[in-house]
């Protein structure tokens, strides 16, 4: 298990009712860094919330919102538990084609070192064990408490990290507090307002020129040229969305004004067969326009920034001439 919440990263988060800043109540277990056992409280509206186990319980006085968020709670909640060794051995070929690529994107260990990282869609630890290694401080966001104890159980013994069981559109986060944030959970947001919270959450997050890669499902040219729809479910009922570079693009430029996009989990017929050289063909493909656009998941660049003029922002189509626009006004 962890060895608690970080005291530092209460600075960092804001009361759910009022954005008042929180101190601590009470401390049952803990020590002069961390809280294991304890409550939290608003210094304006007096609102208390339990620290269960190191993790920061803003959840259980408030039902998501949305009844499609609450169901996949629940299974998210139930399918935690089945997460076992031979579980994460059957996705290890996937996660190496994924996270070291995601992870770069970020900048690598040497710009996580130092940091403090905001991570949205924390689950069960899989970006957050590595994020912990390196940065100064995670704060690890999800409305899954069983997703978060084995979350805990990925990030044994560390001091650094924050697990908040908290709903993502209800989440207040102090302005210009972290210096990178990571979203995993963007394709599970069921309504654009959502994810446009989301995304908002992060910009106010960030510090300037703050950097934010979104990872996302990706509908593949391949899935549009059969007509295959961009929303859809997994076998246990879960929502999800796949986005191109243009539709996701769009969904973040009221926030982030320079955006890049690439893919990664490429696969290649015939020779992505081979599983022994799967991950390589994968990370080579990364590099090889075109190829760089047909993997299976869609990660999405955002440097906070200030546009000194930009003219009809939201009737730009053209992702080339926008992306150059962009880059030549972005300070």
């Amino acid at each position: 298990m962890l060895e608690g919440f970080p005291k530092k990263l209460l600075d960092n988060i804001l009361c759910m009712q009022d954005r008042g800043n929180l101190h601590i109540d009470r401390v049952v277990v803990g020590g002069d860094r961390t809280v294991f056992h304890g409550t939290v409280r608003c210094v304006q509206c007096g609102s208390s919330y339990e620290i269960k186990n190191g993790i920061l319980d803003m959840l259980s006085s408030k039902r998501p919102k949305n009844d499609t968020n609450y169901y996949e709670m629940a299974v998210r909640d139930r399918e935690a538990g089945t997460v076992s060794e031979e579980w994460e051995r059957g996705y290890a070929i996937a996660n190496a084609m994924e996270i070291p690529s995601t992870l770069n994107k970020l900048g690598g260990f040497e710009q996580i070192s130092e940091s403090d990282i905001l991570e949205l869609g924390g689950g069960t630890g899989r970006y957050t064990k590595f994020l912990a290694q390196k940065a100064r401080f995670v704060l690890a966001v999800d409305f899954s408490w069983q997703s978060l104890v084995m979350n805990s159980r990925a990030c044994a013994g560390a001091n650094n990290v924050g697990l908040v069981c908290a709903d993502i559109p209800q989440l207040k986060i102090q302005s210009e507090s972290f210096d990178l944030a990571l979203s995993t959970c963007y394709s599970n947001l069921p309504t654009q307002d959502i994810r446009r919270s989301s995304t908002k959450i992060v910009a106010e997050a960030l510090k300037k020129e703050g950097r934010y890669v979104l990872s996302a499902h990706h509908h593949h040219p391949l899935e549009i040229f059969k007509n295959i729809p961009a929303i859809r479910r997994y076998n246990n009922g879960i929502f999800y969305h796949c986005f191109t570079a243009k539709t996701l693009k769009k969904e973040m430029y009221e926030y982030f004004s320079k955006i890049k996009t690439n893919t990664v989990c490429i696969w290649v017929p015939r020779i992505s067969r081979i599983k022994k050289t799967r991950v390589l063909v994968s990370r080579i493909s990364e590099r090889i326009p075109l190829l760089n656009r047909l993997g299976y998941i869609l990660l999405a660049t955002g440097i906070k920034g200030y546009i000194i003029f930009l003219f009809m922002k939201k009737r730009i189509d053209n992702d080339c001439f926008f992306d150059f626009f962009c880059d030549c006004f972005i300070l």
